[in-house]
């Protein structure tokens, strides 16, 4: 199989990190995003591309076979704390093109790399365990 992402540290042991520009160069030549935010975190920011696999973090063990091994997989969070934990799991179980975004979805809208919104699903709360959607 050839090597989809090009990284002097790449093996087939080991994720990647991406910077969110580095990781859209790799979205427009056919990777896939594995976004492992929660649902109610997905609803408000939704990435603008054809191939997203949502697999929340709290399942991603004991889903991950829904995910195809023939394509490569960028995985995505919201600010990138757990990426890299689920990106290792995925090479351990025998994907060989993973990498992660360095940051998360918060970089990627940094960055003003496509995303659609829908603030129907913003959320507002005074802190973490209160967040609800707006409407």
């Amino acid at each position: 199989m050839e090597t989809f992402f090009v990284h002097e540290e790449f093996s087939e042991q080991k994720s990647i990190p991406l910077s969110p520009r580095e990781a859209l160069c790799y979205l427009q030549h056919g990777a896939a995003i594995l976004d492992i935010r929660p649902e109610y975190e997905t609803n408000y920011r939704v990435f603008d591309f054809p191939h997203v696999y949502l697999l929340p973090f709290s399942s991603y063990r004991e889903n991950f076979d829904e995910v195809p091994k023939c394509i490569p997989l960028i995985v995505v969070d919201n600010v990138g704390l757990k990426s890299s934990e689920v990106a290792k799991f995925f090479i351990e179980q025998g994907y060989t093109q993973v990498a992660y975004v360095v940051g998360g979805v918060v970089a990627w809208e940094q960055n003003g790399l496509p995303i659609k919104k829908d603030l129907d699903y913003e959320l507002n709360g005074g802190c973490a365990c209160m967040l609800k959607p707006k409407k």
